[in-house]
C-alpha cells in the first residue's frame, strides 16, 4: 500500500498466510486500516492538575488578571509533549466585574516567538475560557499574551 511505511492496523478474522510480505495465518475478511504508528501512540501516558499563577512579566509579583486564571491547570503528558488546559473564569478586579467572555484570543512564547494558543474557546454555559497549548517541558515559565488586555 502506498504512502503507509509498513503500518498496518487488520481489523477482523484474518486467514490469509501472506500479507504485504509478512506471514500471517488464515485468510483476510476483515478491514484494513493504514495509519502512521506515531499517531497510534498519542494517548496520554501521564496527567496532572497542576497549580499556576499569573506573574507580571518583569516583577515578582502577581499580574493584575491574577484572579481571572483559576488555580489549577489540566496537563496531559504525551511522549516529550506536555498539553496544557488553563482556564479562565469571572472575577473582581479593582472593584469591576470582568467576565472571561471579554477575554481576547490567546498566544504563547514558543523558541521566541508567539504562537496562537492550539485551543482557545469560551463556554457560555459554564462561562469560563480554557486555553490549550503545547509545551516541551515544565521547568520555565510560559509568557501569555491575551489580545485586547495589558497583559
Amino acid at each position: 500500500m502506498q504512502g503507509c511505511n509498513d503500518d498496518y492496523i487488520l481489523f477482523g478474522n484474518t486467514k490469509s498466510t501472506d500479507f504485504y510480505g509478512h506471514t500471517i495465518s488464515g485468510r483476510y475478511d476483515g478491514f484494513l486500516l493504514c495509519a502512521e504508528k506515531n499517531a497510534l501512540e498519542t494517548y496520554a501516558e501521564e496527567k496532572y492538575l497542576v497549580p499556576v499563577k499569573a506573574w507580571k512579566e518583569n516583577e515578582d509579583e502577581p499580574s493584575m488578571m491574577s484572579p481571572l486564571l483559576y488555580k489549577d491547570a489540566y496537563v496531559e503528558k504525551t511522549g516529550e509533549q506536555y498539553k496544557i488546559t488553563v482556564y479562565f473564569t469571572n472575577a473582581i478586579i479593582m472593584g469591576s466585574q470582568i467576565s472571561a467572555s471579554t477575554l481576547g484570543a490567546v498566544s504563547y512564547e514558543v523558541n521566541n516567538s508567539m504562537t496562537a494558543a492550539d485551543k482557545d474557546e469560551y463556554d457560555i454555559l459554564t462561562q469560563v475560557k480554557h486555553t490549550t497549548i503545547t509545551v516541551g517541558n515544565l521547568d520555565k515559565p510560559v509568557k501569555f499574551y491575551i489580545n485586547g488586555t495589558m497583559g
